[in-house]
């Protein structure tokens, strides 16, 4: 094979890694927003057919988190809130891990939405409670598939010019 040849297959090989990479890039960007848009989905659900109560941070709870890619796991704490639903039951539920321990006091009170038909489909009623997962994955989404995407287009328009230019 001559030096050429092989200098056009290792730029072709070149190219094709890059673009996989980028292509991978683009596809975990679009799964997690996938997965933003079904989250999001819930919470709008948990919104929509909704009621409040005034709720009390009655205790915390740990709650088991995974770090990285390895297996290890970690805790974090999450405050328990009770309230009284509509027929006057008295409901716990642990806010979930978007919801900032240090921002609670034992004894506060605090508004709770809640589902209507499943009162133990509750949050704290603030932003982050209820949004926080679907706006930090469509976040990521968003920063995943564009980079990807740009890459991408950008690394096609390059062979295409450098090979118009031959």
């Amino acid at each position: 094979m001559s030096n050429d040849a092989q200098e056009a297959a290792d730029q072709h090989g070149m190219l094709l890694l890059q673009l996989t990479i980028h292509g991978l890039f683009a596809l975990v960007g679009i799964a997690l927003l996938i997965a933003a848009a079904v989250i999001g989905q819930k919470a709008y659900s948990l919104v929509y057919e909704s009621r409040t109560a005034t709720g009390v941070i009655s205790g915390t709870a740990q709650v088991r988190t995974v770090q990285g890619k390895s297996t290890s796991t970690g805790s974090q704490l999450v405050p328990v809130v009770s309230f009284e639903d509509s027929h006057g039951n008295l409901i716990s539920f642990r806010a979930g891990i978007n919801t900032f321990i240090s921002s609670y006091q034992l004894g506060e009170r605090v508004e709770v939405i809640y589902s209507s038909s499943t009162p133990v489909k509750a949050a704290i009623n603030t932003f982050w409670s209820i949004w926080g997962s679907c706006t930090a994955l469509a976040a990521l989404g968003v920063i995943f598939s564009s980079t990807g995407l740009y890459a991408s287009l950008r690394t096609h328009s390059w062979q295409a010019f450098r090979h118009n230019r031959q």
